[in-house]
């Protein structure tokens, strides 16, 4: 009779996987770090499951809730060593808003700042020099947590509405991190932040968070509000609100 193997890929039948079943009603909230009870043989009536995602709020996005576009934003300057000039780079991510500006993370300015060299910032394929705008001539004070650049007249990009920016978070809000490198949006749970004295949200340190989403916006899944951006200070991730 023969037998017959099905597997969801090449690369879970050679390291193995684990499957997650959500039922279409909800359970009780967990938070992070809740351990699931583990089964050896999944039940048939798991395979009918059709579980749905509630993001209130929504308004562009296929599951109703309308996400940022987060912008890439490059510093760049000639360095010389030995007498060879090499171009330098600093990148970050930001958001656009309404009110014409480009919020950036402050650190991302100051680093800039301090390369003591002429700075061209590059956005959306059109670029400016740092010196030209109000951060060229003004270093941030150290208390700064973002810092705003002007929106290159050219530039097509998605604009956020100021008034679809959060005030306020708590321990039940769920953050989402939105970034086109993402796949989907990573999501973090509110019990896992705190709010810290320098003005920031802390995130807690076992909460892992690639290095290259620094400067992405974070927004509330409840209410679809735009509440700051990622930041990384010496290896501590925070949200600098907006």
């Amino acid at each position: 009779r023969g037998v017959q193997v099905s597997v969801e890929s090449v690369s879970a039948w050679i390291r193995g996987g684990i499957a997650f079943a959500t039922p279409p009603t909800p359970g009780e909230h967990v938070v992070t770090g809740h351990r699931f009870m583990l089964e050896a043989e999944p039940q048939s009536e798991w395979l009918q499951w059709q579980p749905r995602i509630a993001m209130r709020g929504a308004r562009n996005s296929p599951n109703g809730l309308a996400l940022p576009s987060p912008v890439r934003v490059v510093a760049s300057w000639q360095a010389s060593w030995l007498g060879l000039y090499r171009r330098r780079t600093l990148e970050t991510w930001s958001i656009a808003l309404s009110d014409d500006s480009l919020r950036v993370p402050a650190d991302f300015i100051r680093r800039a700042q301090q390369t003591g060299s002429d700075v061209t910032i590059e956005v959306a394929g059109q670029s400016f020099a740092l010196a030209d705008t109000p951060l060229g001539t003004a270093p941030l004070d150290d208390a700064s947590l973002l810092a705003s650049l002007p929106l290159p007249s050219d530039a097509q990009l998605a604009i956020w509405p100021t008034e679809d920016i959060a005030t306020s978070w708590s321990s039940e809000t769920v953050l989402l991190v939105v970034n086109p490198e993402l796949r989907e949006p990573l999501a973090i749970d509110g019990t896992r932040l705190s709010s810290s004295s320098t003005g920031t949200i802390a995130i807690a340190p076992g909460v892992a968070i690639a290095t290259a989403l620094s400067g992405s916006p974070v927004i509330n899944a409840a209410s679809g509000k735009l509440l700051g951006l990622l930041l990384l200070d010496k290896g501590q991730w925070s949200i600098g609100p907006l």
